[in-house]
């Protein structure tokens, strides 16, 4: 069970944030971490949501019980 955490920064604030998606591998987990964080990005540039750092980090929670 892999799944995808961010951790996002505003000038005063950080938040964390879980997608509710479990991924089938790190690569396809990273793959989404990455497309979402490009396109967040795009939308700060447009001005639709605020000027943020996101990182995120893909974590493997092993088999579930």
């Amino acid at each position: 069970m892999i799944t995808l955490i961010f951790v996002i920064c505003l000038e005063s604030l950080c938040i964390a944030e879980a997608p509710p998606d479990i991924f089938p591998s790190v690569a396809d987990c990273e793959a989404a971490g990455e497309n979402t964080r490009a396109q967040n990005y795009l939308e700060a540039d447009r001005g639709n949501i605020p000027k943020h750092i996101a990182i995120y980090k893909c974590v493997d929670w092993g088999a579930p019980v």
